[in-house]
């Protein structure tokens, strides 16, 4: 009788949605067929499964868990250490789960934290996040229309020209 898959091996990220990677090896003639995720609950500390995600191939998942349904259904709140496992299935059964995984519960924020002006230049930064998953946008609210004046920036800070130096963000 050949074994189930090996235990996935997984990273975590920590924005919103968190997004959660694994690769498992094929153990036996028959690749992996399906994974399952658990969340374990902040309110009762068991294990809720979490099964919205599909395979990226046989091997690979790819898996986007929301800020939503982690503070709806497993109860986490603002700084709280979310903590995962996973497990691979094949036709022999499932194999063991991976090690156990954490991240941050960390919104995005929606207001800069900071910002620093001078005469030639306006900083913002955050104090949030800063993780390689997460990126941040800058919006000028004021005056009207509102527009994006930068997209995906993965950096705490960002500097803004001059002539941005008495609009509201």
């Amino acid at each position: 009788m050949n074994p189930p898959p090996t235990a996935p091996v997984c990273t975590v990220g920590i924005c919103d949605p968190i997004t959660v990677k694994c690769a498992s090896e094929q153990a036996g003639d028959d690749p992996v067929r399906e994974y399952n995720i658990e969340v374990k609950s902040a309110k009762t500390n068991k294990w809720i499964p979490y099964r919205s995600c599909g395979l990226e191939n046989a091997e690979t998942l790819s898996c986007e868990i929301s800020h939503k349904w982690l503070s709806g259904e497993a109860h986490y709140v603002e700084g709280q250490t979310v903590m995962f496992r996973v497990a691979a299935y094949n036709k022999y059964g499932w194999g063991a789960t991976s090690k156990l995984l954490t991240t941050k519960f960390l919104s995005k924020p929606t207001t800069a934290s900071a910002i620093n002006t001078s005469a030639d230049r306006r900083s913002i930064s955050w104090n949030h996040c800063g993780a390689g998953d997460c990126t941040y946008s800058v919006t000028v609210l004021a005056p009207l229309p509102v527009r994006q004046v930068a997209t995906n920036i993965k950096e705490l800070s960002y500097t803004l020209p001059s002539h941005f130096a008495n609009d509201v963000y």
